[in-house]
């Protein structure tokens, strides 16, 4: 008895799921089948020439798939494989924030639509759980926010507000998070609680990227600082540049992660070291916010002051044509591989296929908001 495969692997509530399966007696034949989906339904029971089952889960988690082939002498084969289920989302979108606290759903056409102003702090960057089931918000002031699709609620930290959250990234397993921010402040929030990381640098972080592997986080920040975190250990780096370093962003095959800051300074991390990318006559003086690749890694979208964008394809850094003069602070890629980008007074830009657009948010208040960071909802 085999179970050759099982599609689509992870699936969303709802969708048909299949199991291919192939089963064979040398001496004799397979007379029944029998599919136990794991999530507590009734049992299938196939003819033992049935190449394949259907199912669709009603809810999400993780579930094992057992198959059983009888043969005529009453032996039996069994093979097991797990599935994972999702919740579907009705209507996919991004989550971005303000400078005056405002948080705002994103939907693919661009259009936004205002949720809440639970604090009038600046809110600086947003980071989903893998899972999907909710964002992190951090902010001016310690603020920790969390956002599950309904509502949005505070997480107390013990912090002094005169700490500002600079930035929140979850680790891959979604285990747990780490929010980076004035001199040198490390946290770890594990979902129920946030404790102190003891970190001996002093100098604040302005950006956290884990590695795609879940082994390490990259952190970035003041003055050239660079420190790697794998759980256990920070390791200082030499980033070989004094300029602030604000953003990171990991290529999806996890071989390396480009480091944006001040002064147009583009870097480029392989794991060991940190080595210069030639931006001249590309960057200027502009700083780089935001950097994220495409979900194939083909393609890395970096956004900066006076409305920069540039385009990076794994050797070469191409800058887009502008349409913009507004300071860009975040950009995000949907799952169908198109990227949103945002700065001040309510910008929002799309890139996809190579061209980049203004698009508008649909928000008519006044003043438009000065948007700071973007997330897409993982599916």
């Amino acid at each position: 008895m085999a179970l050759t495969s099982v599609s689509p692997n992870p699936s969303i509530t709802g969708q048909t799921v299949t199991a291919n399966l192939t089963a064979s007696d040398p001496d004799g034949s397979v007379v029944s089948i029998t599919v136990n989906w794991g999530d507590g339904t009734s049992v299938h029971n196939l003819a033992g020439t049935a190449t394949s089952d259907t199912h669709a889960y009603s809810a999400a988690g993780n579930f094992t798939i057992t198959i059983v082939a009888t043969d005529n002498s009453g032996s039996i084969s069994q093979t097991t494989r797990l599935e994972s289920v999702k919740s579907a989302s009705t209507t996919p979108y991004a989550l971005a924030v303000t400078a005056d606290g405002k948080v705002y759903k994103t939907y693919a056409n661009g259009t936004m639509t205002f949720i809440g102003q639970p604090v009038t702090t600046q809110l600086r960057q947003v980071s989903w759980k893998p899972d999907g089931s909710y964002a992190l918000i951090s902010g001016d002031s310690a603020v920790l926010l969390r956002y599950d699709g309904t509502q949005l609620t505070s997480i107390p930290t013990g912090v002094s507000t005169s700490y500002n959250f600079w930035t929140v990234s979850w680790k891959p397993d979604g285990s747990y998070a780490l929010i980076g921010g004035t001199s040198g402040l490390l946290l770890k929030y594990s979902g129920v609680s946030v404790t102190t990381i003891s970190d001996p640098n002093t100098l604040t972080i302005f950006a956290i990227g884990w590695n795609p592997t879940g082994n390490y986080a990259l952190m970035v920040g003041k003055s050239g600082t660079a420190l790697t975190y794998d759980g256990t250990s920070i390791l200082l780096l030499t980033s070989g540049t004094s300029y602030d370093l604000d953003a990171v962003g990991w290529n999806p095959n996890g071989q390396y992660a480009l480091i944006g800051g001040l002064n147009g300074t583009i870097l480029r991390f392989d794991g060991t070291q940190i080595t210069p990318i030639n931006a001249n006559g590309l960057t200027g003086t502009n700083a780089i916010t935001s950097i994220a690749f495409n979900p194939t890694g083909t393609v890395a979208i970096l956004v900066g002051n006076n409305g920069m964008v540039l385009s990076y394809n794994g050797s070469t850094l191409t800058r887009l044509s502008q349409v913009t003069y507004s300071w860009l602070y975040g950009v995000t890629w949907s799952p169908s591989g198109t990227a949103y980008i945002i700065g001040n007074g309510g910008t929002e830009l799309t890139y996809s296929n190579g061209t980049l657009t203004k698009v508008s948010s649909g928000i008519t208040s006044s003043p438009l908001p000065s948007f700071r960071a973007i997330s897409w909802k993982p599916q």
